[in-house]
């Protein structure tokens, strides 16, 4: 807490730290004095301070078309983007900051749409729902997800050969160009051999243009209900003929039966070597099903490997968190765990029921952080806030090992107030260097033009639940972190992605306006203090020098709301005096990164104090602020 010392018969009233956060649930006469009820574009520090947020830069010096950036990650040191329903990639640019189209993902995605999108075994695997699923491996190689099944062959005995006369059945299956192999087309019509022949097959079946089919495995039977076995392999997409010569006995291994492919999704999570995804019903409009692909295996999801969540009660599954041996599928109202057991075995698994009754606003409105997920809840049609989930075992909420705790209680006024339902969709959650990035719009209709900043690094420190601050300035449908940085693709129709933590004190130019108004010193919670009308002598402000420009230092009393009394503190290294300005008693040292500047107010009278400071709203410029002092004397009781 703020120290209160009396020296030469003056009061000092000292705030040591600003690293409390944004906090708008309490009054701005009640809050810590290390809290903020009015702050922007700012962040703090491991010691306290607080300062204006670093800015961003463009990132691609072309821009991807006049369009919204709809999703990015990092693939293979490239960086992939999203926008107008085509895939991007840096792949090949000579700067490595241009983007350039995969060609063949044209149109494969929906202009604006969200795009879910994981990387597993070193493949890209992506959809929006609609169109796909897709798998990507550098270059041009656009594919399908799933493995295609080829249709019926062709064939008649030949010339003299090892197949024994009888009649017999063909069968295809592809194989993809990562070498796992499909379920097996339809039988052909009977071939019947009358003597000993090489039996000729013709009209193989070759993949499409997306199937991504580099081999095709042939199979014989002598039934149209099998077992079949194989006979050889076609090492290529384009041959439509195969002669077989295999003897009756000497076949090779039996074909995969149900090798279906994964619908279209919109969220995916990797876990324990499955991807789990959101699933219609047989191909119905309700996506209440959860489906996850075979152990090791992301191109197959066999038929039985899903789970219905409440079906029949409307609400879909809208995202998928994964967190140790949990895996939780987050619907409107509600949200479901499955504990993973044996991750080779899904007959193992346990499904468990979260009791807490909260669902979701959005797909992207979730991160995994330490020792558990974020994500921002709703419950009949109201946000709920931001939580914390963590499961070590779900069967009870009152063990300690199931949490659903908020985390947001400071910011509820600006969650519950300021974003429209209807931008609900477009929330954005990211956690990079252990603070927490939320995008968010602010009225309906608009694209997410805000930014919540959370330092996790404060969450469990006495009971703090992490310091918040609202961002503006960036307008980000979605945040990534790609090579050791952190990127936003742009929500707004430029198609541009930006790269934050630029070095510099603007936005691409742009001014970032940055401040911090304190608590309303000397009102409630103050003890003695709070019982006396004061006079406002002078301010003591420790500071860093940043660099050859002013940053305002303005007060305010007794709740007034407007902009306040203004004063300059030159932040330059080699000092000066300037304007209504006063050093304190002290030798100047032009080498020092940190100052303190002593304001002398005048006679200033008033219950309460707010102190406010800024960057003035310019472009590379910033303030970072220490320590506080306000001189003071009493002058008697209300």
């Amino acid at each position: 807490m703020p120290s209160v010392r009396n020296i030469g018969g003056k009061v000092r009233y000292s705030i040591e730290r600003f690293d409390g956060g944004y906090n708008t649930r309490e009054s701005p006469s009640k809050i810590s004095a290390y809290e903020s009820p009015d702050c922007l574009n700012v962040v703090f520090d491991d010691q306290g301070a607080v300062g204006t947020r670093d800015g961003s830069v463009k990132f691609n010096t072309t821009a991807v078309g006049s369009f919204t950036v709809d999703h990015g990650l990092s693939y293979n040191g490239n960086m992939i983007a999203w926008s107008n329903g085509t895939m991007y990639t840096t792949s090949g640019s000579v700067s490595g900051t241009t983007f350039l189209p995969v060609t063949t993902s044209s149109g494969r995605f929906g202009s604006g749409s969200h795009v879910a999108a994981q990387v597993y075994q070193n493949v890209l695997f992506c959809s929006d729902g609609s169109l796909g699923p897709w798998k990507y491996t550098g270059g041009e190689s656009f594919y399908n997800m799933g493995i295609d099944i080829p249709s019926s062959v062709t064939g008649s005995g030949t010339s003299a050969g090892l197949v024994s006369p009888s009649t017999y059945y063909y069968a295809v299956s592809f194989i993809n160009s990562q070498v796992v192999e499909g379920e097996i087309g339809s039988a052909s019509v009977g071939v019947i051999v009358a003597a000993s022949a090489v039996v000729g097959l013709t009209s193989i079946p070759v993949g499409s243009g997306l199937a991504g089919v580099n081999t095709r495995f042939v199979y014989r039977s002598d039934s149209s209900a099998g077992p079949f076995r194989k006979v050889g392999e076609i090492a290529n997409n384009t041959t439509t003929t195969f002669a077989d010569n295999i003897a009756p006995g000497a076949e090779g291994k039996l074909p995969i039966e149900d090798a279906t492919s994964p619908e279209p999704f919109k969220t995916i999570e990797l876990a324990k070597e499955r991807l789990f995804m959101d699933s219609t019903e047989d191909g119905g409009a309700s996506r209440s099903f959860g489906r996850w692909t075979d152990y090791q295996n992301p191109y197959v999801s066999a038929v039985e490997n899903f789970e219905a969540f409440s079906r029949g009660d409307g609400e879909d599954v809208i995202a998928i968190g994964a967190q140790e041996d949990f895996v939780t599928f987050f619907k409107d109202n509600r949200s479901f765990s499955l504990q993973i057991v044996d991750p080779a075995d899904d007959l193992t698994w346990v499904r468990r029921d979260i009791s807490a009754n909260l669902g979701i606003v959005g797909p992207k409105a979730l991160t995994k952080v330490q020792g558990g997920i974020i994500f921002v809840g709703r419950q009949h049609n109201r946000l709920t806030g931001f939580h914390f989930l963590s499961g070590i075992d779900v069967q009870s909420t009152t063990d300690g090992q199931l949490r659903s705790l908020s985390i947001s209680e400071k910011i509820e006024y600006d969650l519950l107030n300021l974003l429209s339902m209807n931008t609900w969709d477009d929330v954005y959650l990211s956690v990079f260097e252990n603070r927490l990035f939320m995008a968010h719009a602010r009225e309906s209709g608009t694209r997410n033009t805000h930014l919540f900043w959370l330092d996790l690094n404060r969450i469990g420190t006495k009971g703090q639940v992490g310091s918040w601050a609202p961002w503006d300035g960036i307008n980000a449908k979605c945040i990534f972190e790609h090579n050791g940085a952190l990127y936003a693709g742009d929500s707004t129709s430029t198609g541009f992605v930006r790269q934050f933590n630029s070095g510099v004190y603007s936005d691409s130019g742009t001014a970032i306006n940055s401040y911090f108004w304190t608590k309303a010193i000397g009102g409630q919670e103050e003890g003695e203090l709070d019982s006396y009308v004061k006079d406002l002598r002078e301010l003591y402000v420790w500071h860093e020098k940043l660099g050859n420009y002013n940053m305002s230092v303005r007060y305010r009393v007794d709740g007034d709301s407007g902009s306040g009394t203004s004063y300059n503190i030159n932040l330059n290294n080699e000092g000066s005096t300037w304007d209504d300005m006063v050093w304190d008693v002290g030798e100047w040292d032009g080498n020092l990164t940190d100052s303190e500047a002593r304001i002398v107010v005048g006679r200033t009278s008033g219950k309460r104090f707010q102190i406010r400071f800024d960057n003035q709203n310019t472009v590379n410029q910033g303030f970072k602020i220490f320590r506080l002092e306000l001189g003071m004397n009493l002058r008697r009781r209300r």
